[in-house]
Protein backbone atom coordinates (compact mmCIF):
# COMPACT_ATOMS: atom_id res chain seq x y z
CA UNK A 1 0.00 0.00 0.00
CA UNK A 2 2.16 2.59 1.27
CA UNK A 3 5.00 2.11 -1.44
CA UNK A 4 2.79 2.63 -4.06
CA UNK A 5 2.50 6.19 -3.18
CA UNK A 6 5.12 8.40 -4.31
CA UNK A 7 7.30 9.15 -1.16
CA UNK A 8 7.20 12.85 -2.21
CA UNK A 9 3.67 13.10 -2.80
CA UNK A 10 3.63 11.60 0.94
CA UNK A 11 5.88 14.23 1.97
CA UNK A 12 4.13 17.57 0.28
CA UNK A 13 0.49 16.04 1.53
CA UNK A 14 2.17 15.93 5.52
CA UNK A 15 3.20 19.39 4.95
CA UNK A 16 -0.20 20.55 3.56
CA UNK A 17 -1.57 19.10 6.90
CA UNK A 18 1.32 20.26 9.26
CA UNK A 19 0.18 23.72 7.90
CA UNK A 20 -3.46 23.49 8.20
CA UNK A 21 -3.36 22.01 11.71
CA UNK A 22 -0.85 24.88 13.33
CA UNK A 23 -1.92 27.83 15.29
CA UNK A 24 1.33 29.47 16.74
CA UNK A 25 3.38 28.00 13.72
CA UNK A 26 1.62 30.59 11.31
CA UNK A 27 1.96 33.45 13.83
CA UNK A 28 5.57 33.59 14.00
CA UNK A 29 8.07 34.14 11.52
CA UNK A 30 9.47 30.70 9.87
CA UNK A 31 12.52 30.18 7.84
CA UNK A 32 12.62 26.72 6.44
CA UNK A 33 15.28 24.76 4.31
CA UNK A 34 15.45 21.28 3.03
CA UNK A 35 18.03 18.84 3.00
CA UNK A 36 19.28 20.00 6.01
CA UNK A 37 23.00 18.29 6.72
CA UNK A 38 23.12 19.33 10.34
CA UNK A 39 21.24 18.06 13.14
CA UNK A 40 20.20 19.10 16.73
CA UNK A 41 21.83 21.15 18.57
CA UNK A 42 23.28 23.65 15.07
CA UNK A 43 22.48 27.19 14.72
CA UNK A 44 20.87 28.22 11.80
CA UNK A 45 20.76 32.14 10.74
CA UNK A 46 17.55 33.57 10.22
CA UNK A 47 17.15 36.59 8.19
CA UNK A 48 15.02 39.12 9.37
CA UNK A 49 12.58 41.41 7.29
CA UNK A 50 13.45 44.86 7.31
CA UNK A 51 12.89 48.56 6.24
CA UNK A 52 14.59 51.11 4.77
CA UNK A 53 13.98 54.55 5.37
CA UNK A 54 13.03 56.86 2.82
CA UNK A 55 14.84 60.38 2.63
CA UNK A 56 13.05 63.93 1.98
CA UNK A 57 14.82 64.49 -1.71
CA UNK A 58 13.26 68.01 -2.34
CA UNK A 59 16.32 69.98 -2.92
CA UNK A 60 18.25 67.71 -1.95
CA UNK A 61 21.24 65.38 -3.63
CA UNK A 62 20.12 62.06 -3.46
CA UNK A 63 21.16 59.92 -0.38
CA UNK A 64 21.80 56.51 -0.37
CA UNK A 65 20.76 53.93 2.61
CA UNK A 66 23.15 50.96 2.88
CA UNK A 67 21.32 47.66 2.91
CA UNK A 68 21.35 46.49 6.28
CA UNK A 69 20.12 43.47 7.02
CA UNK A 70 19.72 41.52 10.68
CA UNK A 71 20.28 37.89 11.10
CA UNK A 72 19.69 36.04 14.32
CA UNK A 73 21.18 33.00 15.45
CA UNK A 74 18.43 30.03 16.14
CA UNK A 75 19.39 26.75 17.79
CA UNK A 76 17.92 23.70 16.72
CA UNK A 77 17.07 21.57 20.02
CA UNK A 78 14.72 19.02 18.82
CA UNK A 79 14.59 16.63 16.43
CA UNK A 80 10.83 16.20 16.19
CA UNK A 81 9.84 13.06 14.27
CA UNK A 82 6.59 10.35 14.02
CA UNK A 83 7.27 6.38 12.97
CA UNK A 84 4.68 4.06 12.39
CA UNK A 85 4.80 0.30 11.55
CA UNK A 86 2.63 -1.28 9.37
CA UNK A 87 2.36 -4.87 9.15
CA UNK A 88 1.28 -6.91 5.53
CA UNK A 89 -2.27 -7.48 7.07
CA UNK A 90 -2.55 -3.65 8.21
CA UNK A 91 -1.05 -2.60 4.67
CA UNK A 92 -3.18 -4.76 2.79
CA UNK A 93 -6.71 -4.79 4.33
CA UNK A 94 -7.48 -2.22 7.22
CA UNK A 95 -5.31 0.94 5.68
CA UNK A 96 -8.31 2.24 3.32
CA UNK A 97 -7.12 5.69 3.20
CA UNK A 98 -3.35 6.72 3.76
CA UNK A 99 -4.14 9.98 4.31
CA UNK A 100 -6.96 9.71 6.89
CA UNK A 101 -5.74 6.96 8.75
CA UNK A 102 -1.82 7.58 8.39
CA UNK A 103 -0.31 10.64 7.51
CA UNK A 104 -3.04 13.19 9.14
CA UNK A 105 -2.08 12.05 12.81
CA UNK A 106 1.28 11.93 12.09
CA UNK A 107 1.64 15.64 11.07
CA UNK A 108 -0.63 16.35 14.52
CA UNK A 109 1.97 15.07 16.30
CA UNK A 110 4.54 16.64 14.69
CA UNK A 111 2.75 19.92 14.96
CA UNK A 112 1.61 19.59 18.92
CA UNK A 113 5.62 19.13 19.24
CA UNK A 114 6.57 22.14 17.51
CA UNK A 115 4.05 24.18 18.79
CA UNK A 116 5.42 23.01 22.31
CA UNK A 117 8.98 24.39 21.03
CA UNK A 118 7.19 27.69 20.56
CA UNK A 119 5.16 27.97 23.46
CA UNK A 120 8.41 27.81 25.64
CA UNK A 121 9.39 31.27 24.15
CA UNK A 122 6.02 32.59 25.23
CA UNK A 123 6.13 31.07 28.71
CA UNK A 124 9.06 33.18 28.98
CA UNK A 125 7.78 35.97 28.09
CA UNK A 126 4.81 35.33 30.38
CA UNK A 127 6.86 34.65 33.36
CA UNK A 128 8.84 37.54 33.20
CA UNK A 129 5.89 39.93 32.58
CA UNK A 130 5.56 43.14 34.40
CA UNK A 131 1.79 43.87 32.55
CA UNK A 132 -1.17 41.96 34.24
CA UNK A 133 -4.30 40.90 32.82
CA UNK A 134 -7.79 40.60 34.66
CA UNK A 135 -9.43 37.26 33.82
CA UNK A 136 -12.64 38.59 34.44
CA UNK A 137 -12.07 41.95 32.32
CA UNK A 138 -9.06 40.80 29.73
CA UNK A 139 -9.62 43.41 27.11
CA UNK A 140 -8.79 46.25 29.21
CA UNK A 141 -5.01 44.59 28.90
CA UNK A 142 -5.78 44.40 25.19
CA UNK A 143 -6.31 47.72 24.50
CA UNK A 144 -3.74 48.43 26.48
CA UNK A 145 -1.71 46.56 23.97
CA UNK A 146 -3.17 48.25 21.34
CA UNK A 147 -1.82 51.71 22.78
CA UNK A 148 1.38 50.47 23.06
CA UNK A 149 2.28 48.66 20.07
CA UNK A 150 0.74 51.82 18.14
CA UNK A 151 3.31 53.99 20.22
CA UNK A 152 6.11 51.79 19.28
CA UNK A 153 4.78 52.38 15.47
CA UNK A 154 4.64 48.24 14.96
CA UNK A 155 1.74 47.90 11.87
CA UNK A 156 -1.24 46.98 12.34
CA UNK A 157 -1.38 43.94 9.75
CA UNK A 158 -0.57 40.96 11.62
CA UNK A 159 -1.23 41.91 15.20
CA UNK A 160 -2.31 38.75 17.15
CA UNK A 161 -3.34 37.40 20.58
CA UNK A 162 -2.28 34.02 21.77
CA UNK A 163 -4.02 33.61 25.14
CA UNK A 164 -3.79 30.46 27.82
CA UNK A 165 -7.18 28.22 28.14
CA UNK A 166 -8.24 30.14 31.18
CA UNK A 167 -8.78 33.13 29.59
CA UNK A 168 -11.07 32.08 26.65
CA UNK A 169 -14.54 31.85 28.66
CA UNK A 170 -14.23 35.48 29.11
CA UNK A 171 -12.61 36.56 25.89
CA UNK A 172 -16.16 34.93 24.07
CA UNK A 173 -18.20 36.44 26.58
CA UNK A 174 -16.69 40.12 25.73
CA UNK A 175 -18.90 42.08 23.33
CA UNK A 176 -15.76 43.76 22.09
CA UNK A 177 -14.63 40.53 20.13
CA UNK A 178 -15.69 40.35 16.66
CA UNK A 179 -16.60 37.06 15.51
CA UNK A 180 -14.23 35.89 12.84
CA UNK A 181 -17.43 33.70 11.12
CA UNK A 182 -19.43 36.75 11.55
CA UNK A 183 -16.60 39.13 10.41
CA UNK A 184 -16.79 36.63 6.96
CA UNK A 185 -12.81 35.90 7.67
CA UNK A 186 -12.98 32.12 6.61
CA UNK A 187 -8.77 31.99 6.88
CA UNK A 188 -9.16 32.61 10.41
CA UNK A 189 -12.18 29.97 10.75
CA UNK A 190 -10.34 27.58 9.65
CA UNK A 191 -7.13 28.19 11.81
CA UNK A 192 -9.16 28.25 14.89
CA UNK A 193 -9.23 31.96 15.31
CA UNK A 194 -11.44 33.38 18.24
CA UNK A 195 -11.72 36.31 16.48
CA UNK A 196 -10.81 39.91 16.76
CA UNK A 197 -10.36 42.19 19.27
CA UNK A 198 -9.13 45.51 18.77
CA UNK A 199 -7.17 44.92 15.79
CA UNK A 200 -5.86 41.26 17.34
CA UNK A 201 -6.37 38.17 16.34
CA UNK A 202 -7.19 36.01 19.17
CA UNK A 203 -5.96 32.54 19.53
CA UNK A 204 -6.29 30.05 22.16
CA UNK A 205 -3.18 27.36 22.94
CA UNK A 206 -3.29 24.99 25.47
CA UNK A 207 0.30 25.26 25.83
CA UNK A 208 0.76 28.20 27.09
CA UNK A 209 0.71 28.69 30.45
CA UNK A 210 -1.59 31.50 32.47
CA UNK A 211 -1.65 34.55 30.47
CA UNK A 212 -0.90 36.43 27.05
CA UNK A 213 0.81 37.52 24.39
CA UNK A 214 0.70 39.86 21.93
CA UNK A 215 2.88 39.98 18.47
CA UNK A 216 3.51 39.86 15.83
CA UNK A 217 5.17 37.68 13.44
CA UNK A 218 8.22 39.31 13.93
CA UNK A 219 8.59 39.02 17.26
CA UNK A 220 9.74 34.94 17.43
CA UNK A 221 11.61 32.74 14.81
CA UNK A 222 10.96 29.20 14.26
CA UNK A 223 13.59 27.46 12.46
CA UNK A 224 12.61 23.98 10.62
CA UNK A 225 15.42 22.00 8.50
CA UNK A 226 14.39 19.06 6.81
CA UNK A 227 16.66 16.06 7.70
CA UNK A 228 18.99 15.05 4.48
CA UNK A 229 18.31 12.42 2.12
CA UNK A 230 20.71 9.69 2.12
CA UNK A 231 21.58 8.07 -0.94
CA UNK A 232 21.15 4.67 0.37
CA UNK A 233 17.46 5.15 1.05
CA UNK A 234 15.51 4.73 -2.08
CA UNK A 235 12.32 5.68 -1.08
CA UNK A 236 12.87 8.85 0.51
CA UNK A 237 11.85 12.65 0.24
CA UNK A 238 13.24 16.16 1.70
CA UNK A 239 10.65 18.87 0.76
CA UNK A 240 9.99 22.80 2.18
CA UNK A 241 6.45 24.61 2.03
CA UNK A 242 4.83 27.27 3.81
CA UNK A 243 7.80 27.84 5.63
CA UNK A 244 7.79 24.36 7.13
CA UNK A 245 9.98 21.20 5.74
CA UNK A 246 10.09 17.59 6.57
CA UNK A 247 11.54 14.27 5.19
CA UNK A 248 9.32 11.20 4.84
CA UNK A 249 11.13 7.72 5.07
CA UNK A 250 9.30 4.96 3.56
CA UNK A 251 11.38 1.69 3.99
CA UNK A 252 9.92 -2.19 3.54
CA UNK A 253 11.64 -4.47 6.30
CA UNK A 254 11.69 -8.37 5.12
CA UNK A 255 12.49 -9.60 8.42
CA UNK A 256 9.20 -8.20 10.02
CA UNK A 257 7.14 -8.24 6.63
CA UNK A 258 6.33 -4.29 7.37
CA UNK A 259 6.54 -1.20 6.10
CA UNK A 260 7.86 1.42 8.13
CA UNK A 261 6.91 5.34 7.32
CA UNK A 262 9.14 7.96 9.47
CA UNK A 263 8.25 11.82 9.26
CA UNK A 264 10.88 13.64 11.09
CA UNK A 265 11.96 17.34 11.08
CA UNK A 266 14.82 19.18 13.20
CA UNK A 267 12.88 22.60 14.73
CA UNK A 268 14.16 25.33 16.96
CA UNK A 269 12.59 28.91 18.33
CA UNK A 270 13.73 32.19 19.37
CA UNK A 271 12.68 35.51 20.54
CA UNK A 272 14.08 38.06 17.12
CA UNK A 273 12.46 41.46 18.82
CA UNK A 274 11.12 41.59 22.39
CA UNK A 275 9.86 45.07 21.11
CA UNK A 276 7.43 43.52 19.09
CA UNK A 277 5.60 41.37 21.82
CA UNK A 278 3.85 42.52 24.94
CA UNK A 279 3.47 39.78 27.67
CA UNK A 280 0.51 39.65 30.10
CA UNK A 281 0.47 37.25 33.16
CA UNK A 282 -2.99 36.35 35.17
CA UNK A 283 -3.82 38.68 37.64
CA UNK A 284 -6.02 38.23 40.50
CA UNK A 285 -9.17 38.87 38.96
CA UNK A 286 -9.41 42.56 41.02
CA UNK A 287 -8.24 45.10 38.84
CA UNK A 288 -4.81 43.78 40.08
CA UNK A 289 -5.59 44.34 43.82
CA UNK A 290 -6.88 41.97 46.66
CA UNK A 291 -8.54 41.94 50.10
CA UNK A 292 -7.69 41.44 53.29
CA UNK A 293 -9.26 42.05 56.64
CA UNK A 294 -8.24 44.88 58.81
CA UNK A 295 -9.70 44.39 62.53
CA UNK A 296 -11.00 47.67 64.42
CA UNK A 297 -8.75 47.99 67.46
CA UNK A 298 -11.40 48.27 70.32
CA UNK A 299 -13.74 46.24 68.52
CA UNK A 300 -14.66 42.78 67.01
CA UNK A 301 -15.43 43.95 63.46
CA UNK A 302 -13.32 43.46 60.56
CA UNK A 303 -13.55 45.25 57.46
CA UNK A 304 -12.15 44.16 53.86
CA UNK A 305 -9.68 46.28 52.58
CA UNK A 306 -8.20 46.52 49.01
CA UNK A 307 -4.17 45.41 48.96
CA UNK A 308 -2.85 47.50 46.13
CA UNK A 309 0.89 46.66 47.07
CA UNK A 310 0.56 50.70 48.92
CA UNK A 311 0.19 51.02 52.31
CA UNK A 312 -2.99 50.78 53.87
CA UNK A 313 -4.52 53.69 56.31
CA UNK A 314 -6.36 52.13 59.24
CA UNK A 315 -8.11 53.96 61.63
CA UNK A 316 -8.05 52.44 65.34
CA UNK A 317 -10.85 53.79 67.23
CA UNK A 318 -10.12 53.55 71.11
CA UNK A 319 -12.50 52.37 73.34
CA UNK A 320 -13.63 48.41 74.12
CA UNK A 321 -17.54 49.35 73.62
CA UNK A 322 -18.05 48.19 70.29
CA UNK A 323 -21.15 50.30 69.61
CA UNK A 324 -18.35 53.20 70.50
CA UNK A 325 -16.38 51.94 67.92
CA UNK A 326 -19.03 51.26 65.44
CA UNK A 327 -20.49 54.82 65.84
CA UNK A 328 -16.61 55.92 65.03
CA UNK A 329 -16.58 58.10 68.35
CA UNK A 330 -14.10 57.83 70.37
CA UNK A 331 -10.12 58.64 70.61
CA UNK A 332 -9.21 57.93 66.83
CA UNK A 333 -5.29 57.62 65.21
CA UNK A 334 -4.02 56.74 61.69
CA UNK A 335 -1.33 54.30 61.84
CA UNK A 336 0.02 52.60 57.97
CA UNK A 337 -0.25 48.97 57.13
CA UNK A 338 2.26 47.62 54.50
CA UNK A 339 0.19 45.62 52.18
CA UNK A 340 1.90 43.50 49.39
CA UNK A 341 0.72 41.30 47.34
Amino acid sequence: MANSIETSDIVSATLGLIEAEAILGRLVYRDAEKNFYGGTGDTVRVVLPSVIPAQDGTGEATEFTDLDETAVSVQLTDEAYSAVRLSDLEATLDILDLGVQVLRPQAAGIVQYVEGVIAEQLNTAIGSATETVDPDNPVKAVAKAASEFSRRRIPREGRALVISPGLEESFLMSEHLVNASHAGDNRAVRNGSLGTVFGFEVNVSPDVEEGMVALVPEAYALAVRAPAVADSTPHASSEVSQGYAARVVQQFSIEQRANALLTSTFVGAAELDPNRRLAFSVGDGNGGSSTQDVRIVGSDTTVDVAVTGQPIEVTDVGGDDPETAASGSGKATKKKAAASK
